[in-house]
């Protein structure tokens, strides 16, 4: 048994109750603890927890299937992705026969399904099980919670995004649905966070990323950057922006024909201090050549 087991197992006997639900909660939290830095571990305590909720609901029950969703999460990150697959079918199963097949609580098991596919390069299956979820929102829009549906906009567009990628370099059709779901995150954003908010600079950044047109996509991260820049602690979004800028001028390969390009797009469309913080996670002397070609040294 591993150290980190035994850590938790003592905890959990601490704290074990004669209410075999709190057990399962106790379960689950230690699961979701574990999650960032030990994934088997986290697997482990979803699956006790589920076994503890099996005994008191049974295996086919409604009560049981969020944590089956969640369960699916930690296979994908994984990369268990078949058997992410059979809890996913168990959990949309279970739905379908109690609540219909267009029911809004299906919408996260397409979501998984068409996200394994994509992940197992099943791509045909994969659009098949997007199409269903963005028919499944389109169905159940007024009733869904608007946070749900702003991270379900975001989630559709960037699988339908992966999918066109896949599709552009196989000589397919694209779906435009990716830009759709990418315009109705920015509304909802707006709507629920404000014009100005972190949610929506981010629903416009990855607008830039699934926007095909390079130009497009750099009219979406100046939008986002103009809300980054007005954000306190805004470090991380510089950087993940700059990523994504790069992504798109010149692909991942640091110091080619485009970065001064690069560079002198992020630096005329934001400022001095946000290109600091976007270059200070690479090495120190990349970060030198970089200043050179902004003349900032």
């Amino acid at each position: 048994m591993s150290e980190i087991r035994e850590q938790n197992e003592k905890r959990y006997q601490d704290l074990i109750k004669e209410d075999l639900l709190e057990n399962a909660i106790l379960c689950e939290n230690i699961s979701d603890e574990n999650f960032l830095w030990w994934i088997d571990e986290a697997l482990y305590w979803r699956k006790k927890g589920i076994e503890i909720r099996e005994s008191l609901f049974g295996k086919k029950s409604l009560e049981n299937t969020p944590y089956y969703d969640k369960i699916v999460k930690i296979l994908i990150e994984k990369g268990s992705y078949k058997e992410a697959i059979k809890w996913n079918k168990k959990s949309a199963d279970i739905k379908i026969k109690n609540k219909g097949e267009d029911t809004s609580e299906i919408l996260i098991n397409d979501l998984y399904f068409g996200e394994s596919m994509l992940l197992l390069k099943k791509y045909d299956e994969a659009k098949a099980f997007l199409d269903s979820a963005y028919a499944v929102l389109d169905k159940n829009v007024s009733v869904i919670n608007q946070e749900v549906l702003y991270e379900s906009y975001l989630e559709l567009e960037n699988l339908y995004g992966r999918y066109n990628s896949w599709a552009d370099r196989s000589g397919m059709k694209v779906d435009d649905r990716c830009d759709d779901c990418g315009m109705k995150a920015i509304i909802t954003s707006k709507k629920i966070y404000g014009e100005e908010s972190v949610k929506t600079a981010e629903a416009m950044r990855w607008k830039g990323i699934s926007t095909r047109n390079n130009q497009e996509a750099l009219e979406w991260f100046e939008k986002s950057i103009k809300i980054y820049l007005i954000v306190k602690d805004n470090k991380k979004y510089a950087q993940q922006i700059f990523r994504d800028v790069r992504q798109k001028l010149e692909g991942q390969n640091l110091f080619n024909e485009k970065t001064v390009e690069s560079l002198r797009w992020f630096y005329e469309n934001s400022s001095e201090e946000f290109v600091m913080k976007a270059i200070d996670e690479f090495a120190e002397g990349d970060k030198i050549k970089m200043k050179e070609i902004l003349n900032l040294v």
